[in-house]
């Protein structure tokens, strides 16, 4: 089937585990499941992963961090065009990962300095078990400014003698399966990112996820500011049957001064929130500046158990810091279009 997942939540941990809040993908065993019994006996079916031409993964968000801090952390990975067969017992070193870049707004590239190594582990439950198979790799950044290692994780759960999924399809856009899922917490696959020693959540860890946010509604937003200057931007977002959605910073356009600019791509646009998505903020990195500003930024003010309208944006010098910015601009008007 034709899928992906919120959840290729690939986690782009730089480093530690605990990387998408509350997506820890660990069972508790409130779905039946008695966790990993640690076999690796080789039985039971053979699977496939497909990567398709194009196929990609980037940077989504975690929560709680800044906007600054969620550019600082962007990253895209792509994958070599490919079919693997996966089964218990399985051991290769599968070439997976090409184009590896972190950080934005100008991303360094990445170099692999091993081989993936591809790991096996199957965890049962009443009535079926799920295979779990993880493809580790190490990179190190240009001129050795930090080591980082990728993880790729994919499960199959096989209920009452059923493979579903028995494929995971990697595209362009669309990464793994659906967000519904038959994994306890419905994920078939995750992307860690390990960056140094992967203990700072707010600089060495990270989640990645569809490069477009294709399946997730598109919410238009136009924010009017004081002197006439126009900012207008697309957020993708997929509500959550509990907890926080997948979302991100897809479009913008930036009118200052009558100067107009678009900014598309996955290292010149950042997203935060917090737990619910509540405190959206939002950082457009201007290339070239709009004269003096490099950058904007503003935040949805929190009203009660829903985001509001923002206040004002702030315009940002070269350092894109949002908490000293070159100036700050009143937003007289605010309107968002759901899709």
């Amino acid at each position: 089937m034709k899928a992906w997942i919120w959840g290729l939540a690939a986690l782009l941990c730089l480093a530690g585990s605990g990387c998408a809040g509350d997506q820890d993908g660990e069972s508790d065993g409130s779905d039946g499941s008695d966790g990993s019994d640690g076999s690796d006996d080789g039985a039971g079916p053979t699977y496939r992963a497909v990567f398709e031409p194009g196929a990609q993964a980037c940077a989504g968000f975690m929560r709680q961090r800044t906007a600054a801090e969620e550019l600082a952390l962007r990253a895209r990975v792509q994958f070599p065009a490919q079919t693997l067969e996966l089964r218990p017992g399985l051991q290769a070193e599968p070439a997976l990962f090409t184009g590896l870049e972190i950080g934005g707004p100008s991303p360094a590239p990445a170099t692999a300095t091993s081989a993936a190594a591809l790991s096996h582990r199957r965890e049962t439950f009443l009535g079926g078990f799920c295979d779990r198979f993880e493809a580790q790799q190490a990179f190190e950044l240009q001129a050795g400014t930090h080591q980082a290692s990728l993880s790729l994780r994919m499960t199959f759960c096989t209920r009452e003698g059923v493979a579903d999924p028995a494929e995971l399809r990697f595209e362009a856009d669309q990464v793994g399966e659906p967000l519904q899922g038959l994994d306890e917490d419905g994920r078939q696959v995750e992307l860690e990112l390990r960056l140094d020693s992967g203990s700072d959540y707010r600089t060495e860890q990270q989640s990645l996820t569809s490069c477009s946010l294709g399946q997730a509604g598109a919410y238009a937003q136009v924010l009017g500011l004081e002197g006439g200057d126009t900012v207008e931007a697309t957020r993708r977002y997929l509500p959550p049957s509990m907890g926080t959605g997948a979302a991100g910073l897809t479009w913008a356009r930036v009118t200052l001064g009558g100067q107009a600019q678009e900014v598309e791509g996955p290292f010149r646009l950042a997203y935060g929130a917090d737990l619910h998505n509540l405190g959206e903020r939002f950082l457009v990195v201007l290339e070239p500046p709009l004269g003096e500003v490099h950058g904007i930024h503003w935040q949805l003010v929190v009203q009660g158990s829903q985001n509001g309208p923002p206040t004002h944006v702030d315009l940002l010098d070269a350092a894109l810091d949002p908490d000293q910015p070159l100036a700050e601009r009143a937003v007289t008007s605010y309107s968002e279009t759901p899709p």
